[in-house]
């Protein structure tokens, strides 16, 4: 029941590579993976517990623990979290929203431990001469990356797969990520509310 320094982590890598190169503040794959990580840490836990109260609500505290909710919890919730999170950023920098993201992320979801597993231990074995080793392991990443690239490709050329935004621009995106704050802070901004009254 330790509290959690997830946050400082992410702010002090942030922070780092910012101090290497300060251009890295303004690189959009930077703030893109910033905010998909901060959504895992902070939406995702209200998504999983709102999840779970939507089950008991409807009697079925027993599907949670099994692995249909497992794998809504662990898949879908987790990935909409991400989605929400970075949602405002890529409308704002890319003027399109995606309707398919969600499916996308769940299909190709997984498929990313292997890539980052199997991936590095093929790069440890390459490093320590076992080249025909590393060749071995690495096919597996390689074929996660071409499933990866092949549903991305099928998902995008889907009839209304994305819809173009015109005129978000900084007002609008501050406003979106200021609307996921209050949802998120509702319970405690409803008590400090009461407080007052």
């Amino acid at each position: 029941h330790r509290r959690s320094t997830g946050l400082v982590s992410l702010g002090a890598a942030c922070a780092l590579m910012t101090l290497l190169n300060p251009l890295a503040l303004w690189d959009v794959g930077l703030q893109l993976s910033s905010a998909a990580t901060a959504g895992l840490m902070l939406v995702a836990p209200g998504m999983i517990a709102g999840f779970r109260r939507f089950l008991a609500g409807l009697h079925m505290e027993r599907i949670s623990s099994g692995p249909v909710g497992s794998f809504f919890e662990e898949s879908v919730m987790v990935t909409l979290a991400a989605n929400v999170t970075t949602l405002p950023l890529v409308v704002y920098y890319f003027g399109r929203l995606s309707i398919v993201s969600l499916l996308t992320n769940v299909l190709i979801l997984p498929a990313q431990p292997p890539i980052m597993l199997a991936g590095s231990g093929g790069v440890v074995a390459g490093m320590a001469g076992l080249e025909a080793i590393g060749q071995a392991i690495l096919a597996l990443p390689w074929l996660c990356l071409a499933w990866t690239v092949a549903i991305v490709q099928w998902t995008a050329s889907l009839p209304g797969a994305s819809l173009e935004i015109a005129g978000f621009g900084l007002p609008a995106m501050l406003t979106a990520y200021a609307a996921i704050a209050v949802v998120k802070e509702r319970s405690r901004l409803q008590r400090l509310g009461d407080r007052f009254r």
